[in-house]
């Protein structure tokens, strides 16, 4: 029981830790203080994942009025994690997008003593002369036992982002007779790709399961930094006469990129 719950509304189903860990709704939500020099007042932002809350504080701030601060927006902070999607966990049975079509993960026992996945479409006839075609499916064959099928699924999309993504930079690269160091492919949380002033891309894996013309885009627009490293105005229309589809991009980013985030490694 959190040292705040008899002062929050009973509708706000919300309580506050000693430690800073709200309890929404039986789960518990870590809250990361950062005190930050230039910070003026008190933030909270809520991470798409609901991995956690983060409350930025100014430097003359305290933890005591950190702990009143959230429960004050307390209201606030259930309604934001309310709508966040919920999470999906690569299992057996999960469906995810990938490369604009939804699949089911399909657990299969290892036969070959090591890491399997590929890519199976089923056909079902419906009478003589219609055939349906059924949701394709990941099968996902791990080494050793079911319990490695998050893993091993996952390591296969990052190498199919490496892949896609190493193909989407080269094409605008020399479009641009630019040139990049190498590519990383992480799990950024604020961020779906960067450029290092060395040459180095970073992008999130999890673009491969966004629509192809969103990876594109994000490959063009780390690119395009290797040119203009900011965001000039010059920037985006080199951008925008490199990728037709930017806008289109930034539009799906903004309202779909955040479920992306809600797909979780057991």
């Amino acid at each position: 029981m959190g040292i705040f719950d008899n002062h929050m509304p009973a509708k706000a189903k919300f309580s506050v830790t000693t430690a800073l860990e709200v309890n929404f709704e039986g789960r518990p939500v870590p809250v990361t203080i950062v005190r930050r020099s230039r910070a003026k007042r008190y933030i909270l932002r809520i991470h798409p994942t609901c991995e956690g809350i983060r409350l930025t504080m100014p430097p003359s701030g305290s933890l005591r009025r950190a702990q009143t601060f959230l429960e004050a927006n307390g209201d606030w902070v259930c309604a934001r994690l309310s709508t966040l999607p919920p999470l999906c966990r690569f299992q057996d049975g999960t469906i995810i997008n990938y490369r604009e079509k939804n699949h089911r993960i399909t657990y299969f026992q290892c036969r070959k003593g090591r890491d399997e996945v590929w890519v199976e479409t089923e056909k079902k006839r419906k009478n003589d002369s219609e055939v349906e075609t059924m949701m394709p499916r990941l099968c996902v064959a791990p080494a050793g036992s079911s319990e490695n099928l998050s893993l091993t699924l996952l390591n296969w999309l990052k190498s199919k982002a490496r892949i896609f993504l190493s193909e989407a930079a080269s094409t605008y690269a020399r479009r641009l007779d630019v040139r990049f160091s190498r590519i990383s492919i992480r799990d950024q949380k604020t961020r779906w790709g960067s450029c290092s002033t060395s040459g180095e891309l970073s992008f999130s894996w999890r673009l491969i399961m966004a629509p192809p013309y969103v990876l594109d885009y994000l490959a063009a627009h780390e690119v395009t930094h290797l040119r203009h490293m900011d965001h000039s105005r010059l920037f985006w229309k080199t951008l925008r006469d490199l990728c037709p589809a930017a806008d289109k991009a930034e539009i799906w980013l903004r309202l779909q990129g955040r479920k992306l985030h809600r797909y979780q490694v057991n």
